[in-house]
């Protein structure tokens, strides 16, 4: 029988999670993993230094350019909630009065 993991199987998937016997999910990462990383806290701090230094020189566009980022990404994210919803198929509820369905005899109960 597999080990009990508070994660869904999609998880054990991805990223190579592995649940400890205390329920506390470890993952494993790799060299490349770490270069990514870093190579991301570098571009981020070359970024700052450059919103710094057009803050400090008066720039209208240090301003305008993250805010317009940030602004169309937000509105993105919205648009992306509402077609969710607005398309999504859900399943109607059976009526309250109406029997359970029986389970069918090739199911197994736990």
């Amino acid at each position: 029988m597999p080990e009990y993991s508070p994660l869904p199987a999609f998880f054990h998937s991805i990223g190579g999670f592995s649940p400890l016997s205390n329920g506390v999910v470890e993952t494993s990462m790799n060299d490349s993993s770490r270069t990514q990383g870093g190579l991301i806290c570098g571009a981020v701090a070359i970024l700052a230094l450059l919103f710094l230094k057009g803050i400090l020189s008066g720039s209208y566009w240090a301003l305008a350019i993250p805010v317009a980022i940030l602004t169309f990404f937000v509105l993105g994210l919205a648009f992306w909630v509402g077609y969710t919803i607005w398309t999504i198929e859900v399943e109607p509820e059976p009526p309250i009065d109406a029997p359970p369905p029986e389970p069918s005899a090739g199911s197994s109960a736990q």
